[in-house]
């Protein structure tokens, strides 16, 4: 019967944007999540620039913040072309392997900047209203987490 798909939104309605790659601490945000399926096959986020940032975005699928990457994939800086945030960008990112996970259990949406710059970077769209109960987000490489707020994006899952 070929694979089915299910679609993790986490939220698709940014009540504002985080600044991301503006400075070493922001190379870094991620979103923790509970898997809904047994394979990623890609993640859509919301993104706009702030002058021109001239460095690519890493996302990855990992077991804890700064653990194993279980896939990774590349947004290029040409692909972010929005500068407002109540209309960004939806870029996906897909992984040529997709990572193995297990139903039911935690992972983390890790995206990073390949370097950083305070006067040109980006911004990510968050839901202020934490609209998923399931996960965290740590808006940057520094923070313990913020479980009143969560990332927007949206996490293709295969079985």
């Amino acid at each position: 019967s070929g694979a089915s798909t299910e679609e993790l939104v986490i939220s698709d309605q940014p009540t504002s944007a985080w600044y991301f790659g503006s400075t070493y601490s922001r190379k870094q945000q991620a979103q923790s999540f509970k898997a809904v399926g047994t394979q990623i096959t890609a993640v859509s986020v919301p993104l706009i620039r702030f002058g021109r940032p001239n460095f690519d975005i890493r996302v990855s699928i990992r077991t804890s913040r700064n653990g194993t990457s279980l896939a990774t994939a590349q947004i290029n800086r040409a692909q972010v072309s929005s500068t407002d945030w109540r209309n960004p960008d939806w870029i996906t990112a897909t992984f040529s392997t997709p990572a193995q996970v297990t139903e039911n259990s935690i992972y983390y949406l890790v995206i990073e900047t390949l370097s950083y710059d305070s006067q040109n970077y980006y911004k990510i769209g968050y839901n202020g209203n934490n609209p998923y109960p399931d996960g965290v987000y740590f808006p940057d490489s520094s923070s313990s987490g913020s479980s009143a707020l969560d990332m927007c994006t949206k996490i293709t899952f295969s079985n």
